[in-house]
């Protein structure tokens, strides 16, 4: 009765290998891919530098010529969060592309 008890049809060698069977090579990279895309998605709270780079340049013509509340308020939300995690470049944009001094970027309006 103890040999039944222990004896056991479960292949020990396959549970716990790391073949994976019935999933394709691809599944997990396209899985991946696919997360990828929804968290690179306009929804983002920030975002990327090229994007800030146009923004600040965007912002410095607005607030020259007077036209602020033109700016999307999404979009300022986006570049002030982009702005608050990225000091040192933001310091690096402003000094290239700055028309006028005059602006602050920790607001969205």
């Amino acid at each position: 009765m103890a040999e039944n008890f222990y004896k056991s049809n479960l292949d020990y060698n396959s549970l716990f290998s790391y073949s994976f069977s019935g999933v394709g090579s691809n599944s997990f990279g396209e899985i991946y891919e696919e997360n990828m895309d929804e968290a690179t998605s306009n929804n983002s709270e920030t975002m990327d530098t090229e994007e800030a780079r146009e923004m600040l340049v965007a912002v410095q013509y607005a607030k020259v010529l007077g036209t602020m509340t033109e700016l999307s308020h999404e979009k300022r939300k986006q570049f002030t969060n982009w702005v608050t995690f990225n000091k040192d470049l933001m310091g690096l944009f402003h000094s290239m592309y700055a028309v006028t001094g005059d602006v602050d970027y920790s607001k969205s309006f």
